[in-house]
């Protein structure tokens, strides 16, 4: 990382990095540990998620196992597609995001079949 600092510095761009005594970047520890948060809220969002919208429309715990991981690929993949459609927008929030819609059709869908 120094060299790219020294390279930054000749060629006259404003370089902001804390570098420790040892020779590592605070930079580089803040982006890992952002990188494991992020992480850990996809996966949680990939556990959950699908698992609250199955409970959502089916009868039985059996059903309910066997339609959670379908919501979850389904998740995935739309969420991947719109980060695809949409050049700007992060693949792990897209998946997010499409679980989070998932899950409020199913709580829409059994709002509208508890009232018929």
């Amino acid at each position: 990382m120094a060299i790219f600092m020294t390279l930054g510095l000749a060629t006259g761009v404003f370089v902001t990095s804390v570098t420790l005594q040892y020779g590592f970047d605070l930079d580089a520890l803040l982006f890992g540990s952002i990188l494991l948060v992020t992480c850990v809220l996809l996966i949680s969002a990939l556990l959950v998620l699908p698992a609250l919208a199955s409970i959502q429309v089916t009868q039985s715990f059996k059903q309910t196992i066997l339609l959670s991981p379908v919501l979850g690929s389904i998740s995935v993949i739309l969420g991947l597609l719109f980060s695809i459609i949409e050049p700007n927008a992060a693949p792990g929030g897209t998946i997010v995001l499409s679980g989070l819609a998932i899950l409020l059709v199913a709580i829409l869908a059994k709002k509208i079949k508890g009232s018929a």
